[in-house]
């Protein structure tokens, strides 16, 4: 479980729209990553993993400020 999501489910704070968005595009990224987990899709696995970062950014900007 994602370390986030679970200060989030622990502190029994509700989510605002913006943050669900977030979310559910960093679990989609996060699903993309584990499938192109192999040696010929290193570029594509790259690619992935900076946007699952970029949205991790944008969550803790969203939570911190």
């Amino acid at each position: 479980m994602d370390l986030l999501l679970f200060c989030y489910r622990k502190s029994s704070t509700r989510l605002s729209g913006e943050e669900k968005k977030l979310f559910d595009l960093y679990n989609r990224q996060i699903c993309v990553v584990n499938r192109l987990n192999s040696v010929e899709t290193f570029v594509e696995q790259s690619k992935a993993i900076r946007r699952m970062n970029a949205i991790k950014v944008e969550l803790d900007k969203l939570v911190g400020g």
